[in-house]
């Protein structure tokens, strides 16, 4: 697979992930913070969101081509997760009117925060189902 196609099949899935963010931080606000509280949300989504990033890395990496090359796979897992966290502070600020502070927060695993262990699956996912188990 060429590098232009490979950024194209990356940005393609990557869509996926943001579509799934998007639809959790929306459901967590709503309904979970109500009913759990924050800390507990924010818990229950960010593992949520690292099964649905496993899961789908599992099947997106099966594409002919991309998961025999592992510089192709962290690639791809590094521009997902710098793409992640831009799109981070992007959405989360414009769309949902969260202050900078409270995204950088999230990232604070010794804060009892997991966003950052989402970061790290995104980033490590690739190479873990297209190279080392496949």
């Amino acid at each position: 697979m060429g590098m232009q196609s490979l950024i194209l099949w990356a940005l393609r899935f990557w869509l996926v992930f943001v579509f799934v963010r998007i639809l959790m931080h929306g459901i967590k606000n709503a309904f979970l913070i109500p009913r759990i509280g924050n800390q507990r949300s924010h818990i229950l989504v960010s593992f949520i969101m690292i099964t649905v990033i496993l899961i789908l890395t599992y099947f997106l990496t099966g594409t002919e081509g991309v998961r025999t090359n592992p510089g192709q796979l962290l690639m791809i897992g590094l521009l997902w997760s710098c793409l992640t966290v831009i799109a981070d502070f992007i959405v989360l600020k414009f769309l949902f009117g969260e202050e900078i502070s409270y995204i950088l927060y999230n990232y604070k695993l010794n804060r009892g925060r997991f966003h950052f262990l989402v970061i790290l699956v995104m980033f490590i996912s690739p190479l873990l189902f297209g190279y080392l188990i496949k």
